[in-house]
């Protein structure tokens, strides 16, 4: 069976001199931001990530001009194989957005304005957890919970589902992307969950 691997994120990434301190940490100091990950989990490389995006396709004929566009390239991606059970890649991204033009929105407004966006690419897409507020590492954020039909090749598809993670640091926007299977197994629930449990922001 083949398995394919699928990124949400719709966020635009700046330049970043961001460094993987060890094999299972990625510290960026200027952001302010430490990503750990289980030991079972990969770094996906810019080239692989790249690679990746060349094979979705989306409902939108259109969809591959608006990613160029909109130059959608994560800070770092954290990858995790299928498991037996499973169709697809269990992964994370972080990236960073500047959002001066909503700099005047609370964080349940500025993910309605993500929603819209989804709405326009995902296909299938549906709201499973309506927004609401978290706390990462002691800061408040804002979350939502969406299915969405992935079809990176002719003849396949695959229903996921995502958590959408987003909170606000000056005039910037950090946004943490779960994207996993419909219905993950047991072993990609606990590494997403200690992912996001072990983010650092200082």
């Amino acid at each position: 069976m083949k398995r394919c691997c699928f990124f949400v994120g719709l966020l635009l990434a700046i330049p970043v001199s961001a460094q993987q301190i060890d094999s299972n940490i990625f510290l960026y100091k200027d952001a302010g931001i430490q990503i750990s990950k289980p030991a079972n989990w990969e770094f996906m490389s810019l080239d692989d990530y790249l690679e990746q995006k060349k094979k979705v396709d989306r409902k939108s004929k259109n969809f591959n001009d608006r990613v160029r566009m909109m130059k959608n390239i994560p800070v770092v991606t954290v990858v995790k194989k299928p498991e037996a059970d499973e169709k697809v890649y269990t992964c994370v991204e972080f990236s960073i957005k500047d959002i001066s033009q909503l700099s005047d929105k609370d964080e349940i407004q500025v993910m309605d304005h993500l929603i819209m966006q989804f709405k326009k690419v995902l296909k299938d897409f549906t709201i499973l957890n309506k927004t609401h507020i978290v706390m990462i590492s002691g800061v408040k954020a804002s979350e939502l919970e969406l299915s969405y039909t992935f079809t990176p090749a002719k003849n396949m598809s695959a229903k996921c589902h995502s958590r959408i993670i987003v909170w606000k640091k000056g005039c910037f926007l950090y946004q943490l992307a779960l994207s996993y299977d419909a219905k993950p197994n047991p072993k990609s629930v606990e590494g997403l969950k200690q992912i996001v449990d072990n983010v650092k922001l200082f």
